[in-house]
C-alpha cells in the first residue's frame, strides 16, 4: 500500500471523530443529519484518492 492510502484514511478518522464531537457539542443535530454529514465528508475524502482521481483524468481527456 502507498502512504496516500494512510493520509485518507486518517484524514477519515480524524475528521469523522470532528463531527462525532461538534455533533455531542450541538445537541441540535439529529441522528440523520449527523450521518448524513458522516457520509458527505466521506465522499469527498473519496473523491481525491487516486483511483477516483485517474477515472477523472480519463473522462476529461
Amino acid at each position: 500500500m502507498d502512504s496516500d492510502f494512510w493520509v485518507h484514511l486518517i484524514a477519515l478518522i480524524v475528521g469523522i471523530v470532528i463531527i462525532l464531537i461538534i455533533t455531542r457539542k450541538y445537541r441540535k443535530f439529529s441522528l440523520v443529519e449527523t450521518a448524513g454529514m458522516i457520509i458527505l465528508y466521506a465522499a469527498l475524502v473519496l473523491l481525491f484518492t487516486s483511483p477516483i482521481i485517474n477515472l477523472v483524468k480519463k473522462f476529461i481527456e
